[in-house]
């Protein structure tokens, strides 16, 4: 299993308008596609910074990732989400996370 984390600042007002966006463009397409929401947070958004929104999304390998990716390019509702975001984020990052065993204890 891979974790895909998208992390991206919004200003605190667009906070709002980024998050419907993600939920009517972004998520359907990409559960179409084969992937799995795992987890939405988001920061503060009253203490004068830009709110970092974390959207994990699980996908089973790199192989299906890249066959999910190829096909987005293609995808019209991917390009109605990207060009929604485009005016909504002022940065980011995007990181491949794997599960790890945590010794825990003795």
């Amino acid at each position: 299993m891979i974790y895909i984390v998208d992390r991206v600042q919004v200003a605190p007002a667009d906070v709002p308008a980024y998050l419907q966006a993600l939920s009517d463009s972004a998520h359907p397409v990409l559960t179409e596609a084969g992937l799995e929401l795992e987890s939405c947070r988001a920061t503060a958004g009253d203490l004068g910074l830009d709110v970092d929104v974390e959207v994990v999304w699980r996908v089973e390998s790199f192989e299906v990732w890249n066959e999910v990716r190829r096909d987005l390019v293609r995808h019209p509702g991917w390009r109605a989400w990207a060009h929604r975001a485009e005016g909504l984020r002022r940065g980011g990052s995007r990181r491949f996370m794997f599960p790890v065993d945590l010794p825990v204890g003795g």
